[in-house]
């Protein structure tokens, strides 16, 4: 098992380490950036001048297509990979990331999600038949404003999203989970088909549209976009409000992603950190360490499931007068858990959406015979708002509904 350990942890750097070339990033890019993200490996973004950089001798010997965009590898030969799903595809296989499966037996899994990727080709329409007229792309290949291709374009688009509509909704009607793979989970296809649906989503479609028609693809994408590694690659994106048109010139392409790089360099230990300090330093709690994940005084435990765990001695009323716990008023902690097995088994779910995990850690606030839930809910809702700076619109209240005195 160490040995093994030693090996996956030298992987891991090595991944790390991985540093490749992305030539001419666009709006295809952001899926590489994505998939760059879940595998771990940096990018180096280089520039490209469309019909002067792609057509140097140097470049289309490494595509002899001249197209954006393309990834050189870093291996020995400076390997070239072009079309943006195979640079995809490339990023996982390089990896081991599990969005793109490559397990034994996992050839009818992979040519699935390969269906839904190349499926998404339909959309790239959207570009040169719809938004690029709009805001003068690709004018000097000849992209100019045509009334018939666009309606075709419009109808092909919407097309294909009445479809996907039925599929989503079908999906989550079952509750077998809110992505393109159910049986899967989040996948690469998600990455792609999320990645294919920007021009849609950001410029072209209002958002009562998509509330009216696509509610279920809605969903999905806001999902897919909220993911940290999208934020951090791509930005926050933000659903159309006033589709762009054509009114006889060339606009400014305007509800771009917003850069959220600032907010994304939270790591676990800042996150964690920012949790527990607030909860001493504002509200006179005692920080209590994680006990062990695996108990040593609870033989009803396997493992520690949730951070209520050190503490049932209070909750039940056995604790030992001489115990540091008998004291405790206020406390917070952030206890690690491994839900594997017993009531609380979260493997089923693992891979199905983006926040059951096997092992984490769970913040906690307790209060042992001090305040209740009014003033738990009004520390909850200060820390989330004003210390995370959390959209208050992106929260949602939930309570038990057998009170017949809440409405």
């Amino acid at each position: 098992i160490y040995t093994r350990n030693v090996q996956l942890f030298l992987l891991l750097f090595l991944l790390k380490l991985k540093k490749m070339k992305l030539y001419g990033p666009t709006s295809r890019s952001h899926r590489i950036a994505v998939t760059a993200k879940y595998c771990s490996i940096r990018l180096d973004y280089v520039p490209v001048t469309m019909g002067e950089t792609n057509k140097t001798e140097e470049y289309l010997k490494m595509n002899p297509f001249g197209k954006v965009p393309m990834l050189v590898c870093d291996d020995a030969n400076e390997t070239a990979v072009f079309e943006s799903n195979a640079i995809c595809r490339y990023l996982c296989s390089v990896s081991g990331e599990m969005v793109y499966p490559k397990e034994s037996g996992g050839a009818e899994l992979r040519a699935k999600i390969d269906g839904f990727m190349d499926s998404f080709n339909q959309l790239d329409a959207s570009g040169p038949g719809w938004l690029y007229p709009i805001i003068g792309i690709g004018k000097a290949r000849g992209v100019a404003y045509d009334e018939i291709n666009e309606e075709r374009t419009k109808k092909t688009c919407r097309s294909f999203l009445t479809s996907l509509e039925q599929h989503l909704k079908k999906t989550m009607a079952e509750k077998r989970g809110a992505f393109l793979v159910p049986e899967r989970g989040f996948t690469l296809a998600d990455i792609v088909g999320a990645s294919s649906c920007e021009n849609l989503f950001l410029h072209l479609i209002p958002e009562n549209e998509w509330n009216e028609e696509y509610p279920a693809v809605k969903f999905w994408l806001e999902t897919v976009y909220a993911l940290p590694e999208w934020l951090e690659a791509v930005g926050k994106m933000t659903c159309c409000q006033e589709p762009m048109r054509w009114e006889g010139e060339v606009k400014a392409l305007k509800n771009l992603p917003i850069d959220q790089t600032e907010n994304c360099s939270w790591s676990a230990a800042k996150v964690r950190n920012t949790f527990t300090t607030f909860f001493k330093s504002k509200h006179a709690h005692t920080i209590v360490p994680s006990s062990p994940v695996v108990p040593h005084d609870d033989p009803t435990l396997l493992f520690a499931n949730a951070g209520m765990n050190q503490f049932k001695p209070i909750f039940l009323g056995t604790c030992d007068p001489k115990s540091p716990l008998y004291t405790l008023k206020r406390v917070t902690d952030s206890q690690k858990c491994i839900r594997a097995g017993g009531k609380h088994n979260d493997l089923d779910d693992v891979g199905k959406d983006t926040y059951h995990h096997t092992f984490f850690e769970m913040l906690g606030n307790w209060s042992f015979g001090d305040y209740f839930k009014e003033g738990a809910i009004s520390m909850a809702w200060e820390l989330l708002t004003e210390v995370y700076k959390i959209d208050p619109d992106r929260l949602y209240a939930t309570y038990f509904g057998g009170e017949g005195i809440i409405t």
